[in-house]
């Protein structure tokens, strides 16, 4: 019998640790999978992407940027122009052979000390040179000068025009070269709707440095008399009439055509991307589109490498006011060709202390620019950093998306016409797609995720959650007053055992025959201490004697 009693309380034990193993395991497991839930609710979003079409009125009509052949004016190599201008032969050429290199075979180690910008915009074709008639919508009826829709603009192919750009101090940040100050006439639109004439308000941004309202993220302000930039509206027509004026002479590594770039308002016109060409004595038609992709602002919570983007205040330019991914490269490029070659292209933004890089100079910036960014991660600490994106470059958060639907060319009615072009921007579509990118798992999922786990592991819910809570503490409490109730009812027997009895004490110290420093023999002696009530009195010594003396109390 007691082995079989021994063999039930070990198979007991063993019953007891398998059912705590067992307990363990599943805690520990639903322990991890709310932690990775909750990294999921809080730092990895699942992003769900939804397809909707607003107003196309609520985006901007593109930035037009048109270039023409980079022509030089004859005049500008005549000896009274260089007077006149406090300008050599040699200063000259080195100005031009930044966008026409066959003007001069020569080195230059040094950065160029003459104004670049102001002397290409006298050696250039000006906007009434270079564009005979501008219109909106229909060609005949809302002819205007040119120069009420665009202003000056720099691209590595010179001066070029641009149309519906931001103005300088809505775009740039304050202490920038003086030479971008070619950015700071702009057009302020009062009202652009369906076959209405657009009609202008002229603004200085030198006197009158008002930025625009309109920002990429949050659009438009609801009715605004002042829309800068213009808006897209269906069938919406930019149309140009570009003339090269004779007798100039022509960089020969020049194709004798306009180029034309499309890109947002709040960015700067970029040759090596969407670029159209439209050859001298013909007439093209650009028919454009655009797409916007929109991240909620409940995606604000996540860090932006999870949700993939940044919104406009999250990564500040040094340059550009506005956050996009096409300023932030721009940036990153002007930056890695200063580090890298001492200087930078004229037609880069710089600060003042920058220098502009000469002809042999512009060789490197040229060498890094047309091959960006494989240029970029040629450096290994640079692909190490950012394996992705140059300079850690991700899309903003808000974007529009320009597209070329379809371009047509046509020489009906310009093909005698050599040095004429006909160029028209058509906005097709009244609606354009949205796409909105929010996060799916929220904190309801996550609770009702938790509350299955809970039934899954303990068998139990997380209604069960506040009856656990409740036995647990009333369990708590009727402990503590138990314990409580038995250390009194202690406490009251032992009263009742011994009432009101003390115990003295007598303290017997005794000394044993001691030899002293002379040798002599000393007898024993006691001595005796009483304790009574907590107070302690010395006894008289007696030689020989041993005494004990009890004193109770009465």
């Amino acid at each position: 019998m007691y082995l079989f009693s021994v063999i039930r309380q070990k198979s007991s034990v063993l019953k007891r640790m398998w059912k705590f193993l067992g307990y363990s395991l599943l805690v520990l497991a639903l322990g991890i999978q709310t932690i990775r839930l909750f990294k999921k609710l809080k730092l990895e979003p699942e992003l769900f992407s939804k397809e909707s079409s607003i107003q196309s009125s609520q985006i901007p009509f593109p930035g037009v940027t048109v270039c023409p052949p980079f022509v030089i004016d004859k005049k500008a190599l005549e000896p009274d122009f260089l007077r006149l201008n406090n300008l050599t032969e040699y200063h000259l050429k080195s100005v031009l052979v930044q966008t026409c290199p066959d003007i001069m075979k020569y080195d230059q180690n040094g950065g160029i000390n003459v104004d670049l910008v102001d002397v290409l915009q006298k050696v250039s074709q000006n906007i009434t040179e270079s564009m005979m008639r501008c219109g909106i919508n229909d060609f005949h009826q809302d002819f205007d000068d040119c120069e009420r829709f665009f202003h000056n603009s720099l691209t590595d192919d010179g001066l070029c025009f641009t149309f519906n750009m931001l103005g300088y101090h809505s775009m740039f940040k304050d202490g920038l070269s003086s030479d971008f100050d070619i950015f700071k006439r702009t057009r302020v639109t009062k009202t652009w709707e369906p076959n209405i004439s657009m009609n202008h308000e002229h603004h200085d941004d030198v006197n009158d440095p008002e930025p625009t309202r309109w920002t990429l993220e949050t659009g438009y302000l609801s009715n605004d008399s002042l829309i800068q930039p213009a808006r897209a509206v269906k069938m919406q027509t930019l149309e140009i009439v570009t003339n090269l004026v004779k007798n100039q002479k022509l960089c020969a590594n020049w194709e004798q055509s306009y180029r034309v770039v499309l890109h947002l308002p709040n960015e700067l016109p970029q040759l090596t991307y969407q670029m159209i060409s439209v050859p001298l004595g013909k007439e093209k038609r650009i028919l454009v589109s655009a797409r916007m992709v929109k991240f909620e602002k409940s995606l604000r919570k996540f860090p932006a490498n999870k949700r993939g983007c940044y919104y406009e205040d999250e990564k500040p330019l040094k340059i550009f006011k506005s956050y996009t991914k096409v300023n932030c490269e721009y940036e990153c490029m002007i930056s890695f060709i200063y580090s890298t070659c001492g200087c930078v292209k004229f037609s880069m933004p710089r600060t003042k202390d920058m220098k502009v890089c000469g002809f042999m100079e512009s060789k490197c910036s040229g060498f890094i620019a047309a091959r960006w960014p494989r240029s970029y991660y040629r450096n290994e600490t640079n692909k190490r950093k950012f394996p992705e994106y140059p300079c850690g470059c991700i899309p903003s958060c808000t974007e529009i998306k320009y597209r070329v639907v379809k371009e047509v060319e046509t020489n009906t009615v310009f093909s005698h016409l050599q040095f004429h072009s006909n160029i028209k921007v058509i906005f097709v579509n009244s609606q354009i797609e949205k796409i909105s990118n929010y996060v799916t798992y929220r904190l309801e999922n996550f609770i009702l995720d938790v509350g299955g786990l809970i039934g899954i592991c303990l068998g139990s819910s997380l209604l069960s959650l506040p009856q656990y809570l409740l036995n647990a503490c009333y369990n708590i409490v009727t402990y503590i007053k138990k314990a409580f109730r038995m250390c009194k009812m202690r406490n009251k027997k032992n009263e009742q055992v011994h009432p009101q009895s003390r115990l003295d004490a007598v303290v017997e110290i005794q000394f044993d025959e001691v030899t002293s420093i002379d040798g002599s023999e000393s007898n024993q002696q006691q001595t005796i201490f009483s304790i009574s009530n907590g107070q302690t009195s010395l006894l008289e010594p007696v030689h020989g004697l041993r005494e004990e003396i009890w004193i109770e109390e009465m």
